[in-house]
């Protein structure tokens, strides 16, 4: 296993939401709102199901869940009130869709990217590149961040 990224979750929501003026967001403020979640994950086989399932208690009961991912973006700019906990995006993808993110400190949460590969596995070349562009794109997102 190679550990790639470790991050905390952010909201994203339309820059007209109520709570776009708050610096920082409690789960508390999050309950009168619709949360929007990738209904693909919602299998019971799926790791993530099992991890967001605490998680889940702590949110509202007012969910959409998005099965075509394209559509989010549309939710968020479009139905009053709806967000979603994502990664970090890029400035330029929040500003075209009037977008905009917040964070949500009472929520420990910390996601991790990681790669799993078989052990002794020999990376080939184009695998050696590939890691390397991710790496390097990952050094580029926290020069930005810090």
């Amino acid at each position: 296993m190679l550990r790639l990224l470790e991050f905390e979750p952010l909201l994203v929501m339309s820059r007209n939401h109520p709570l776009a003026q708050k610096e920082e967001i409690t789960a508390e403020d999050l309950s009168d709102y619709i949360e929007l979640i990738h209904g693909d994950t919602d299998d019971e086989y799926s790791a993530h199901r099992h991890i967001e399932r605490g998680l889940l208690a702590q949110t509202p009961n007012k969910r959409i869940y998005l099965y075509e991912r394209g559509s989010q973006g549309d939710i968020l700019a479009n139905v009053k009130g709806t967000y979603m906990w994502v990664s970090n995006m890029p400035e330029t993808v929040l500003r075209a869709g009037n977008l905009m993110m917040r964070s949500c400190p009472s929520r420990k949460v910390i996601n991790r990217d990681i790669l799993i590969y078989r052990r002794g596995h020999i990376f080939s070349n184009d695998e050696k590149t590939f890691l390397e562009c991710i790496r390097k794109r990952i050094e580029t997102l926290e020069r930005k961040e810090g």
